[in-house]
């Protein structure tokens, strides 16, 4: 069952507008409301940092759920897939592609925005497990950006190194 709610999961930041479905908390990176009388073309074109203990929905049956049955105060809801999806809709097709915009950033999470409107991104609350390992989910979406970043600052380290190296040998 899908049950709106205000609560927020225990240890992460305050989030005013969640989904709960089989246990798993869903919000917008924008933390809009599931439901608007008058305002329905919301658009998250300013990028946001993606919260602590939060990544980007992944493109699961869950997620669709989700998305279907609220009309989130917009059109279109992006995954991280970057494929958008009609909200408050039966229609699980996927309206338009490459809508996810990311801004990568070294020192914290990335941030997020949509490349076309309206829309808006959902997020899934993922805290790291007891053993300190993340969850398949988690270990999928926000990982690949960290392991990126770590690479391209470990090849930059390995190339400063290598210049000092010749020039101290060369020099």
């Amino acid at each position: 069952s899908i049950e709106y709610s205000h609560a927020t999961p225990q240890g992460t930041s305050s989030r005013a507008n969640n989904v709960v479905h089989n246990n798993k908390y869903y919000s917008t990176l924008g933390d809009v409301s599931t439901s608007c009388k008058s305002y329905r073309n919301r658009c998250q074109l300013l990028p946001i940092q993606l919260p602590y203990d939060w990544i980007l929905a992944l493109n699961t049956s869950d997620s669709m759920s989700v998305i279907s049955l609220f009309p989130w105060c917009t059109t279109y809801m992006v995954l991280s897939d970057g494929n958008a999806y009609y909200t408050n809709s039966s229609i699980f097709q996927a309206v338009t592609s490459n809508v996810l915009v990311s801004i990568p950033n070294v020192k914290a999470p990335s941030s997020y925005s949509c490349s076309a409107c309206p829309c808006e991104i959902l997020i899934l609350y993922s805290p790291p497990s007891n053993t300190g390992t993340s969850t398949s989910e988690q270990k999928s979406a926000s990982t690949d950006d960290s392991n990126n970043s770590s690479r391209r600052v470990s090849i930059e380290a390995i190339s400063i190194i290598i210049v000092v190296l010749v020039l101290i040998c060369f020099g």
